[in-house]
């Protein structure tokens, strides 16, 4: 629903329910995630975004791994997300 209401239609090819798991894989290079913040996040060699949604409730992030050579589309949905979703207040 965040996304349909951002108009972004990212192809989702796994969804994971435990955030250590999630995390783990954005480090190891697996793509991005949207998720909720946890305290064990700045442990992981991925770059936290805070999301802005007034209509939802919960604080979310997106996660994608800190190396500089990121694939084109991950790029690009990071670039999507930074300029359309950062919480200006975080």
């Amino acid at each position: 629903e965040l996304l349909t209401r951002a108009d972004a239609h990212p192809r989702i090819v796994c969804r994971i329910e435990e955030d250590n798991a999630m995390a783990g894989l954005v480090a190891a290079g697996y793509g991005v995630a949207i998720m909720p913040d946890f305290y064990l996040l700045k442990y992981y060699a991925v770059e936290r975004i805070p999301i802005a949604d007034k209509a939802d409730r919960r604080y979310l992030f997106m996660a994608v791994h800190n190396r500089h050579n990121m694939l084109p589309v991950v790029e690009r949905f990071r670039n999507f997300v930074l300029a359309r979703g950062r919480n200006t207040e975080a």
